[in-house]
């Protein structure tokens, strides 16, 4: 696990600084703290981050990296990640705001491909947390109670 490494190439354009770096990152990894649920509904937390990459990513590391304490995780990091919240690895080169217009112009693409709604409403719901994920399976019950829904 690296947790800084060299600086980056301040000869392209494109170069961020090491403060942009932290930053982006930091930012990225709390939206999806905040957006993405385990499979139980619970969020995520740097415990069950450790847990879920079989202590490969430690508590204080994955704290450190949503405080921009660090800016530099390796690509591997990067995977592990990316695996465990289920999300696209386009986060890690996209700005946050682009990649969250680009999941949701893939969600109403999938719609209009004829993707069934159900996977839909599961693919959204997995991004809830837990409590949003509650009210979603609060709404289905009243459904089901009130007879729009076939059991």
């Amino acid at each position: 696990m690296r947790t800084g490494g060299g600086k980056p190439s301040k000869g392209t354009a494109e170069a961020k600084t090491d403060e942009e770096n932290r930053l982006d990152i930091a930012e990225k990894v709390q939206y999806l703290f905040d957006h993405y649920s385990k499979a139980d509904g619970e969020r995520y937390t740097p415990a069950t981050i450790e847990r879920a990459s079989r202590g490969r990513l430690k508590y204080k590391w994955v704290w450190q990296l949503t405080r921009a304490e660090i800016w530099r995780p390796s690509i591997n990091d990067l995977v592990e990640l990316t695996k465990i919240f289920g999300c696209e690895p386009e986060i890690w080169v996209t700005s946050l705001e682009v990649w969250k217009k680009q999941e949701q112009a893939t969600d109403e693409q999938n719609i209009q491909d004829g993707e069934t709604l159900q996977n839909i409403i599961a693919i959204r719901s997995k991004r809830l947390n837990g409590q949003g994920q509650k009210l979603v399976l609060d709404m289905i019950k009243s459904l089901e109670q009130s007879g729009f829904i076939r059991l």
